[in-house]
């Protein structure tokens, strides 16, 4: 009979890599993409940030963004259902603003950002 090979010898990874994508972030109420799909715009910035946390904890040399960061929607915030922004504010930038915010819980190594498409 064959056995099975013992968990007990696994080795420890030699690099830790955190991966994340399509964070969608829009402080607006949840609602549905330009394409139908349902999201949870404001969601979305909680959950990048308890990602961060797991990847700090985990020892993740390095987090890997691959993009979509902010959603589309936030070219029109108050037409979303969101709040005003100040006059003059981007609300884009703002919005990358607070995700980058929400991944700063990350401290082990850099975040590497790409973009989406």
């Amino acid at each position: 009979m064959a056995s099975n090979a013992s968990n007990d010898n696994r080795e420890e990874p030699h690099f830790r890599i955190g991966i994340l994508a399509d964070i969608q972030y829009c402080p607006i109420p949840d609602g549905y993409s330009f394409a139908g799909v349902l999201r949870y715009y404001r969601h979305s910035l909680e959950v990048a940030k308890h990602a961060a946390q797991h990847f700090e904890q985990a020892g993740a040399e390095v987090v890997l963004n691959l993009g979509d960061i902010i959603d589309g929607k936030c070219q029109a915030i108050p037409d979303n259902g969101g709040d005003p922004l100040p006059l003059g504010t981007d609300p884009g930038l703002s919005a990358m603003e607070d995700v980058l915010e929400a991944l700063s819980h990350y401290k082990q190594g850099p975040i590497i950002h790409t973009y989406g498409t």
